[in-house]
């Protein structure tokens, strides 16, 4: 099968010209994101070349930067989007009436259980902590395409891209777009795209030589409001694949980004200087440690014995020319430095570098023990710090995948169609995070309510909406509403026969026909 390029995107000469132009934009952040990645995330390393099995943290000797990109990443998931977990409810947008929006929201709740089915049947766990490592130094990103169900793929096939193959478009309109250069098997590329256009020179290395690894360019660009994919042979510069979604299949997402640049700067990049400032400063204390440890000598060559040569070890006899105090042949020299202005200078450091990667959020394992309600407090205050700093992954994560999944869902009959845009349908999340920031209004709510208490109950009946304080305290604590609130003809219903038990027990008068 041919291929074409789509409207819109010019001749392969065109689209050849914008990878190199995004290429040389990525080039300029070589050297600042391989010195992050050599201190931080060593093994994942891939700017330059490296042989299988090679040890790459060879240069390090403080690994606090290591161990914190993994917990970021870690606290990113657990906190954004938990395995396993219901992150977020689809429910009713603002253009739904009021009346309508109960019945809608029964109706999302399945919906919501079909796309997380899918959703923990991918591999988006496990891709995505690769993502977030990168998102820790810059930028994470993830290809979201349409796994094959009747070869045994999930409908949800996510592939994590690593930031050294990733090149992205520069300029207004060019969210979730950019490159992939990569190279793969041979043999593998008709497993990546099953239906391609493979050419006689990519054919012949599939046929005859499968374990060569050819070079591959993966783009996602957008014209005309669709998003296309474009897979090129780049040593024949051969179009082998295109495909248009109405959603990106390039999912891009940063925590902060400088206006004018397209890359992102992770915490890492910010605090870059305190690393390297800390694999310095371990590194001399080690060093100095082994000087005190091993002691360093001073020896006088007098012919009796010869220190070039002299082997220092336990149960040795050394042969000297005197052993007086005052004029011996050898003698230890006195220690000059201190470790424990080192061991100061470090633990500041070590504690900006994990203060930044959120790694000890509770303080440490031997620090007093805290009550229940100062640990609640102590993680909401993470949460809330974490919050502003992943803020803006609610805009380019989450909602990108949200929108991705429902049309692969849509388009496979799985789902209803629906537009996830906050007016017809919109999310609510339901991670950590969101409810650490729902506990908070829920706080406010318990100091507002203990002072309504101290009001006389008629006061109380008239001024506030008491039948609505179930419905708004199971949202806001995150439980399932329709499991636990009575609706609205549920409460009338119910209000109805308290009404006639009152009636028949005497306590209320009983209604006078209109005669």
């Amino acid at each position: 099968m041919a291929y074409t390029l789509p409207k819109g995107l010019g001749s392969m000469q065109d689209v050849i010209k914008r990878f190199g132009k995004a290429k040389e934009r990525r080039e300029l952040w070589r050297s600042l994101l391989q010195e992050a990645y050599d201190f931080a995330l060593p093994q994942k390393e891939t700017f330059n070349f490296h042989s299988p099995g090679q040890k790459k943290n060879r240069h390090l000797y403080d690994s606090t930067a290591v161990s914190g990109v993994r917990t970021y990443a870690a606290r990113i998931q657990s906190a954004h989007t938990p395995p396993w977990k219901q992150w977020f409810n689809f429910v009713a947008g603002t253009d739904t009436p009021k009346d309508d929006r109960d019945s809608l929201n029964a109706k999302l709740e399945e919906s919501t259980d079909i796309f997380f089915n899918h959703l923990d049947e991918s591999d988006y766990s496990n891709q995505s902590t690769e993502s977030d490592q990168d998102l820790a130094i810059s930028t994470g990103a993830m290809f979201f395409e349409e796994g094959n169900e009747l070869e045994g793929e999930p409908l949800f096939k996510f592939t994590s891209i690593p930031l050294a193959q990733l090149y992205l478009e520069a300029g207004e309109g060019a969210k979730n777009t950019g490159w992939r250069e990569h190279e793969v098997p041979a043999r593998n590329v008709p497993l990546m795209w099953p239906t391609g256009d493979y050419g006689k020179d990519l054919q012949d290395k599939i046929d005859k030589s499968p374990d060569e690894k050819v070079k591959i360019i993966n783009g996602v660009l957008k014209s005309d409001g669709q998003w296309h994919q474009v897979v090129v042979y780049e040593p024949k510069k051969q179009l082998i694949f295109t495909q248009s979604y109405t959603t990106s299949p390039l999912i891009i997402y940063r925590t902060n980004v400088v206006p004018g640049e397209v890359y992102g700067r992770g915490p890492v990049i910010d605090v870059l200087a305190d690393i390297r400032t800390a694999n310095k400063v371990k590194e001399y204390i080690l060093k100095n440690g082994a000087l005190q440890m091993t002691g360093v000598y001073t020896a006088i060559s007098d012919g009796t014995w010869n220190p070039h040569t002299v082997r220092i070890a336990p149960g040795s006899i050394i042969p000297v020319g005197s052993n007086s105090n005052q004029n011996p042949s050898m003698k230890p020299l006195e220690n000059s430095g201190r470790l424990d202005v080192g061991q100061i200078i470090l633990e500041d450091l070590q504690a900006n570098i994990n203060q930044a990667l959120f790694a000890n959020p509770m303080g440490d394992i031997d620090d007093p023990v805290r009550s229940a309600t100062e640990n609640m407090l102590r993680t909401q205050e993470m949460l809330r710090t974490s919050g502003a700093s992943f803020g803006r992954l609610n805009t380019e994560k989450i909602k990108p995948i949200v929108e991705r999944g429902v049309e692969i869902l849509s388009s496979n009959g799985r789902l209803p169609n629906m537009k996830v845009d906050g007016k017809e349908i919109s999310i609510r999340m339901q991670s950590p995070l969101a409810k650490a920031e729902e506990q908070e209004e829920f706080q406010s709510f318990q100091v507002w309510w203990a002072q309504m208490q101290t009001l006389p109950q008629e006061a109380v009946a008239l001024g506030a909406k008491i039948e609505n304080i179930p419905n708004w305290t199971a949202e806001k604590l995150g439980l399932p509403v329709a499991d636990l609130v009575r609706s609205e003809d549920e409460i009338k219903d119910a209000a109805q026969q308290v009404t006639q038990m009152a009636q028949q027990q005497g306590e209320l008068p009983q209604e006078v026909p209109n005669a």
